[in-house]
């Protein structure tokens, strides 16, 4: 495989070692490479006393193998997999062979974790990859559902993932929360499959299924043993087809009283919950489809009929505003046949169409103060970003590690470290279609003023706005981020998810090289660019003061 070079470092690695000058080939890997080492093996121990260890470590193993470079890789790619592995061994030891789940490199759902660096022949996307993808192939049935597979044989499992692209953006006036509401409604059974049969059926076939809503889309995913496939692919047609026929008021009312103790539990009575409540509506204007939460509100989930269900249903789930995706080990032959007889049976239907908007900007800057029954106080502040994909994107999502991520970023080390003024400082972008948000969050320590910690704060963003982040800063932060992302695919439903979420976004299911390479690309210039473009704008600010729930 030809081997591509990433830059021009890459190329006098690979040149010296051409010539017989390994002596220099390494001197170059440690000038080269030296910090982004560091800064891996810091995002994957806890220490920095273990950091610096493991770094020499890595650099020890590297230049007894350098030789390992000469093969389908570039000399940065290679030496992470080396740090990688480093690191991973060492956890093992330290845990006595336990399994231990490794530090975060960025804020994530407490669900995903960064995968130990995969073995040289691990499978289709080792990190030492030329070039990244997942392999699939993509066909549409005659009523416009597409379909894509991708076939892993390495674990006997097979994973089926449906995107509907219906969100909460697509919850109409009057009845927010819908959307997710719905999600609920799928699980509560068919004419076919009655109410309660569904988990049955997965447990006798050691298999499991659940779902989730967001802004944009609806995503339903079952796992199974291989054995699985034809039932899953079942069930989930039968969904599709015939969910409606089986909707009925008790049905809707259970699922509703679910979802509103979901509201209560998760926003209502959670610490620094109503933020998230609170928040879209001064983030975007009225009517804006991200101008209300997920969840809903709770007068209009009450309001909802099975009228309304059932009309949702008919505008959204139908196969020509879905995706499905199936992964893992399955004959692709049996596959497309069992999806075309589960499947192109179910009538076609327009799509709906899709809500187009203009990114927002505030005209002034949005202040709220919210009393919570919460022991510290918290300070938010909440810019709109750039859509999903979109110029300055990625460089935002490398801002925030820069900020936020790690005890040597800006704010934390500042706020936390040197000023004493906070316990912990977050920063992280929700990426979405129609517009993104940045939030940095800072919870104050009991004895400082939340308008001191404000004013150290932002004089701390206007430092950064005034002038380029450092090189090191944004290499530290382009490894943390690629560490995470090729870590991530290494889950099978992780991947089929991404083939769907791909596809929904771009038109393109294997978008994984395209992603990737909008981080390794940003340079120092086009990251203080986004963020001037972004934070040097009027933004929302939200602070949170403990005492009896209200606001102010």
């Amino acid at each position: 495989m030809e081997i591509q070079i990433d830059s021009a470092a890459d190329q006098s690695i690979l040149t010296a070692l051409r010539e017989g000058k390994r002596r220099q080939a390494g001197q170059l890997l440690v000038r080269y490479y030296g910090n982004l080492v560091f800064n891996v093996c810091r995002t994957l121990v806890p220490t920095l006393e273990e950091a610096e260890d493991l770094t020499q470590a890595s650099f020890t193993r590297a230049f007894s193998d350098l030789g390992g470079i000469q093969g389908s890789m570039t000399p940065r790619i290679w030496l992470m997999n080396v740090a990688q592995a480093c690191c991973a061994s060492h956890l093992e030891s330290a845990a006595g062979a336990e399994e231990l789940p490794l530090p975060s490199a960025r804020q994530r759902p407490p669900d995903q974790r960064v995968a130990p660096a995969p073995a040289r022949d691990a499978g289709l996307l080792a990190v030492t990859s030329a070039s990244l993808a997942i392999p699939h192939e993509r066909f549409r049935l005659a009523n416009g559902l597409d379909v894509i597979l991708h076939h892993d044989e390495r674990l006997p499992r097979v994973v089926v993932n449906v995107l509907y692209r219906v969100g909460s953006r697509n919850d109409p006036p009057g009845r927010t929360g819908i959307a997710h509401l719905f999600e609920h409604l799928m699980f509560m059974g068919t004419k076919r499959v009655p109410e309660g049969q569904l988990d049955l059926l997965m447990e006798e076939l050691g298999g499991s299924n659940n779902a989730f809503t967001s802004e944009d889309v609806t995503v339903y995913y079952d796992h199974a043993p291989e054995r699985g496939l034809e039932l899953l692919l079942e069930v989930e047609a039968d969904r599709m087809a015939t969910l409606a026929r089986a909707l009925t008021r008790k049905k809707l009312d259970l699922q509703r009283d679910v979802v509103l103790n979901e509201r209560s539990e998760h926003y209502e009575n959670a610490p620094y919950g109503a933020v998230w409540l609170e928040l879209p509506a001064l983030l975007f204007p009225e009517r804006h489809p991200y101008s209300w939460p997920v969840i809903g509100a709770r007068e209009d989930l009450r309001a909802v009929t099975v009228a309304d269900v059932r009309e949702l249903f008919a505008r959204f789930y139908s196969p020509r505003n879905a995706c499905l995706t199936v992964a893992g080990s399955f004959d692709p032959e049996r596959a497309r046949a069992l999806i075309r007889r589960c499947f192109e049976r179910i009538p076609a239907a327009a799509p709906p169409r899709r809500p187009r908007h203009r990114p927002v900007r505030l005209a002034a800057p949005v202040r709220r103060r919210l009393v919570d029954r919460v022991e510290l106080p918290k300070l938010f502040l909440c810019w709109p970003s750039p859509p999903s994909y979109a110029p300055g994107d990625a460089e935002l999502d490398l801002a925030t590690s820069i900020l936020a991520v790690g005890r040597r970023s800006r704010l934390h080390r500042e706020l936390v470290f040197e000023r004493e003024l906070a316990v912990e400082v977050a920063a992280h972008q929700e990426s979405r279609q129609l517009g993104s948000q940045l939030l940095i969050e800072v919870t104050a320590r009991p004895e400082t003023p939340l308008a001191e910690l404000e004013r150290v704060t932002r004089r701390a963003l206007a430092r950064f706005l005034a002038r380029p982040p450092g090189r090191r800063e944004l290499e530290a932060a382009q490894v943390g981020y690629e560490v995470e992302f090729i870590g991530r695919l290494e889950s099978l439903a992780r991947r089929a998810e991404l083939l769907n979420l791909y596809f929904a976004a771009t038109g393109e299911p294997d978008h994984v090289e395209a992603d990737l390479a909008r981080y390794r690309r940003a340079s120092v210039g086009s990251v203080w660019r986004a963020c001037r473009e972004t934070l040097a704008r009027p933004e929302l600010a939200i602070e949170v003061v403990p005492g009896e729930r209200g606001a102010s």
